[in-house]
C-alpha cells in the first residue's frame, strides 16, 4: 500500500514520541530519573520544533504581504525606525502601552551603547549584499522580536545587572572564546570536550541564560560581525548522547537560548564548523533538516580533523588550546576587551 505522506514537523514529533514512550519499558524502580530524563527531551524537541515552524511560517507569510521599505544611508534608516517605533507607542493607550519598546532590559551601560546603537545594529544586519541597501521593513520586524523576548525577561537580566563580572563565573565554565579570522568575521568557539561538566552543573540554568544574553550583544555590537558576520567552530569531542541531550545543555536550557538565536538577535551566522562529532549529532540533524532554510543547511559543515580550520579561518585565531591544532591565539577578544582573563 501508498505509504502514509506525513509532513516533516508531526513527521518530527512522532518519532521523538516514540522515543519518550520507550523508556516506560525501563523498571520503575532504577531507571525514575533516566523516564524523567527522557520526557524532558520530548518536550524540549517539540518545543524547538514548534518554535521553528512557528518562525518559518512568520517569515514566509510576512516576506508574501508586506511591502518593504528600503534606505540608502545608515542615518535614514535609522530615523525611520525611530519613527515606527514612536508610532506604535502613540497607537497604543497609554496604560496598554507595552513595556517592550522602553528596552529596559537591554545591557546598555555594560557594552557603553545607546539605544541609537541598538537600532544601527539591526539596520546594519538587514543591508543587502549586492546593493547595499537597507531594508528597513526587515531591520524593524527583527527589532519587535527582540524587544519583545528581551522583555519577557522580567527582570532576570537587570536584577543584577548584566555586567562582565556577573557572567565571569558562567563564561570560564563554558570555555567559550573570540576571535576575527583572516576574512574578517568574528568566531565564536566552543570546546565541548574541555568542558569540566561537573563544574557546569553548579551553574544553574538562569545563569546560563544570562551569560548567552549578554554574548548575544557583545555579537551585534562587535563592528567586524556587523559588517562580515560569525563563525562558529564547536567541537563535540565525540560526547556520548546522553551527555549530550541532558547535562551539558539542559533541553529548557537549549530552548530559551534558541529561542533568541532564531530570529531574533541581528547576527548573520557565516558558517557552522562542528568538528569531532559522534554520529548522534548528524543523526539529529537529519532530524531537523526539514526545519532548516537551504542556506542553512549548506552553511553547516562536519570537519573530522579540525587541522583543517588552519587554512580555512587562519592560525592566529584559533585558540592555543582548541583540539587538534596549532592555534597561536593566546588571549581572546573578550578578554582582551574587557582587560579581564574571561
Amino acid at each position: 500500500s501508498e505509504r502514509e505522506k506525513v509532513p516533516p514537523i508531526e513527521s518530527a514529533k512522532r518519532m521523538f514520541s516514540k522515543f519518550g514512550s520507550n523508556a516506560n519499558k525501563f523498571s520503575s524502580s532504577a531507571n525514575a530519573s533516566l523516564k524523567d530524563s527522557f520526557r524532558k527531551i520530548q518536550e524540549g524537541v517539540e518545543k524547538h520544533v514548534d518554535a521553528s515552524a512557528s518562525v518559518i511560517k512568520n517569515l514566509k507569510e510576512n516576506k508574501n504581504k508586506v511591502e518593504h521599505v528600503y534606505c540608502e544611508t545608515e542615518d535614514e534608516a535609522l530615523q525611520v525606525i525611530q519613527e515606527w517605533i514612536e508610532k506604535a507607542k502613540s497607537d497604543t493607550p497609554h496604560d496598554k502601552r507595552p513595556q517592550k519598546w522602553n528596552f529596559a532590559t537591554t545591557p546598555l551601560g555594560c557594552f557603553d551603547k545607546t539605544l541609537d546603537d541598538v537600532f544601527l545594529s539591526f539596520c546594519r544586519w538587514a543591508k543587502e549584499y549586492d546593493s547595499k541597501r537597507i531594508n528597513v521593513t526587515k531591520a524593524y520586524d527583527r527589532l519587535t522580536s527582540y524587544a519583545t523576548w528581551m522583555d519577557k525577561t522580567n527582570r532576570d537580566m537587570i536584577d543584577p545587572p548584566l555586567t562582565v563580572a556577573s557572567i565571569e563565573k558562567s563564561w570560564k565554565s563554558w570555555g567559550m572564546k573570540v576571535s576575527h579570522d583572516k576574512a574578517g568575521h568574528l568566531v565564536w568557539w566552543l570546546d565541548l570536550s574541555q568542558i569540566d561538566s561537573t563544574e557546569l552543573k553548579k551553574i544553574p540554568p538562569d545563569e546560563s541564560l544570562r551569560l548567552f544574553v549578554w554574548f548575544s550583544h557583545f555579537l551585534m555590537f562587535d563592528p567586524k560581525a556587523q559588517e562580515s558576520g560569525c563563525v562558529f567552530v564547536q567541537n563535540t569531542g565525540k560526547i556520548p548522547f546522553w551527555n549530550g541531550m541532558t547535562q551539558l545543555v539542559p533541553p529548557r536550557l537549549a530552548q530559551k537560548v534558541q529561542s533568541l538565536t532564531i530570529g531574533v538577535i541581528p547576527v548573520r551566522m557565516k558558517q557552522i564548523y562542528v568538528c569531532e562529532s559522534p554520529k548522534w549529532t548528524q543523526i539529529l540533524l537529519g532530524i531537523m533538516k526539514p526545519f532548516l532554510s537551504q542556506t542553512v543547511k549548506e552553511r553547516i559543515v562536519f570537519i573530522e580533523n579540525p587541522k583543517v580550520l588552519e587554512d580555512i579561518l587562519g592560525l592566529d585565531c584559533i585558540p592555543s588550546n582548541f583540539v587538534g591544532t596549532d592555534g597561536k591565539m593566546e588571549k581572546d577578544v573578550v578578554s582582551s576587551t574587557y582587560s579581564v582573563e574571561l
